[in-house]
């Protein structure tokens, strides 16, 4: 089966997440402040979605107990992924913290973190759909002002930064849930980092080029004869 192409239109660009997480982070430093709780959900929707590159069902689905923070790896359980498959996902040292303050900041507002608690739940309704996630990550981006892409970009976008940062494609199939190793390996064509070392090696090359020298008799035919003009 021949495998799919990443473009880097299905990216968002590191100026674009520098963006939505600057106006993420702007609305619930308010929302904070006014005892408000919605757009510190949102937040945390968005960032998981970066920092896991979980689908939006999966992350509809999550669970307060599919979260594992006090391990020395934290992880997240997902248990129902593609292909009905269970995965574990490893979180990075940031991402725990600020889980644990968002856990925490639930369970001020009097709501449930026990283990069968849904993590994500709407102001009404038991939980979101994962047309639901859809919505709060495309309205996140419009506030940010960039391109209202697919949530699925998030999860492109991390895949592309986890294999640019360790270049350990095992460990990104892994995180997405990939059963064959081959569709991970999309994530390596807009990879610039091995690229722009090479073209680095080049302009360095061609640098250091020195000019061939020429040793010429005294014959004037055996000279280089001038160019007019």
């Amino acid at each position: 089966m021949k495998n799919w192409e990443l473009h880097r239109e299905d990216l968002l660009t590191p100026n674009e997440f520098a963006k939505l997480r600057a106006c993420l982070n702007a609305r619930a430093e308010v929302a904070g402040s006014r005892n408000t709780f919605t757009a510190i959900q949102d937040r945390a929707v968005c960032f998981l979605a970066v920092w896991t590159g979980l689908r939006r069902a999966e992350i509809a689905a999550l669970q307060c107990g599919d979260i594992h923070l006090t391990n020395e790896k934290p992880y997240l359980c997902v248990r129902h992924g593609k292909g009905d498959k269970f995965r574990e996902v490893v979180l990075s040292p940031e991402c725990r913290a600020f889980f644990k303050r968002f856990l925490n900041a639930k369970a001020d507002r009097g709501e449930s973190v026990e283990g069968d608690a849904v993590l994500f739940r709407p102001q009404r309704g038991a939980r979101y759909t994962a047309d639901g996630i859809y919505r709060i990550w495309k309205a996140a981006c419009k506030r940010a002002g960039i391109p209202p892409r697919s949530i699925h970009k998030a999860r492109h976008f991390f895949a592309t930064a986890l294999y640019g940062a360790t270049k350990d494609l095992r460990l990104v199939q892994k995180q997405l849930g990939h059963s064959r190793i081959t569709t991970a390996e999309v994530y390596t064509q807009v990879d610039d980092s091995d690229a722009l070392a090479g073209m680095s090696a080049l302009d360095k090359r061609l640098k250091a080029a020195v000019p061939e020298t020429r040793e010429y008799g005294t014959d004037s035919a055996q000279k280089p004869s001038k160019i007019a003009g």
